[in-house]
């Protein structure tokens, strides 16, 4: 089960069944930082959406000829399918949340963040993580590396993090995993990929006990790199933007009494998404 945007209105869609059901609307901010997250409360035994808005707004004091700033929105709301309902739980305690879509594990989103710390009260990237039981903002202990964080997603059902860092050579990406939450001594490195080209962003989709690695690399190609051999292979190369997106195949209906239109609609949704 995923939940997927359609321009103002949010679903939840099965893509092995094709059924889909739209959420009730909650209004949206076309100038704002909205991130979301979608997955399982093992503890009610329920499928929640996280929908939050995290903006800074930035403007120029002529008086004094400085930038002055506040933060104008930070409202999360999170919907529970079995109430079918949303309900306000208070603000983001992030300064910017840098990734769209929250990965999720085991009862947890995990977002990239901005975030002050320190007594100069600097913006350092973060991981946020938001507890779908208890419905509050956690820390997440990071695990000690050079470089600078890229992406934090799923790898293999693990939260995985990636890292740049260019101590000797042209640099690599580093991808860690943690495989307990919350204990930092879980993190490992389980691959690191030379950095033979510029991409704007990367995203680890698999990985086996070969050492071979698929990433979408950038907005357009998803290449698959063999440690064994340092070699890349192109998987997909495409002339316009692509998403990628891992799912469990199941047959649970988004829907509380699936019915044909429901197919019918998801069709016409996705063609509209050009999914």
């Amino acid at each position: 089960m995923l939940s997927i945007l359609n321009n103002k209105s949010l679903y939840l869609w099965n893509p092995s069944t094709i059924l889909l059901k739209k959420l009730p609307e909650i209004g949206f901010w076309e100038d704002s930082y909205v991130f979301y997250g979608f997955g399982y409360d093992q503890s009610y035994d329920d499928y929640k959406v996280l929908r939050g808005v995290c903006c800074d707004e930035y403007w120029f004091n002529e008086e004094n000829f400085i930038y002055s700033h506040s933060i104008k929105r930070k409202g999360v709301r999170v919907y529970s399918k079995r109430s079918n309902s949303w309900k306000r739980i208070g603000n983001c305690p992030y300064n910017e949340v840098l990734q769209v879509d929250g990965a999720y594990v085991d009862g947890f989103f995990y977002w990239l963040v901005l975030e002050k710390r320190g007594k100069d009260q600097m913006l350092c990237r973060r991981i946020g993580c938001f507890d779908l039981g208890d419905e509050k903002f956690k820390n997440l202990e990071l695990p000690k590396f050079t470089g600078h964080m890229l992406h934090v997603g799923v790898l293999e059902r693990f939260l995985c993090l990636v890292c740049n860092h260019y101590e000797s050579g042209p640099g690599a990406w580093t991808i860690w995993v943690m495989k307990e939450h919350g204990i930092i001594s879980s993190w490992a490195i389980v691959a690191n990929i030379p950095i033979l080209f510029r991409t704007p962003f990367v995203v680890p989709l698999s990985i086996n006990k070969h050492g071979e690695v698929v990433l979408q690399m950038g907005h357009k190609k998803v290449v698959k790199f063999n440690s064994r051999k340092n070699k890349f292979d192109v998987l997909v190369h495409k002339n316009f933007e692509i998403e990628t997106a891992l799912y469990t195949e199941s047959n649970l209906s988004p829907c509380t009494n699936p019915k044909r239109k429901a197919t019918t609609e998801a069709r016409e949704i996705l063609k509209r998404v050009e999914l």
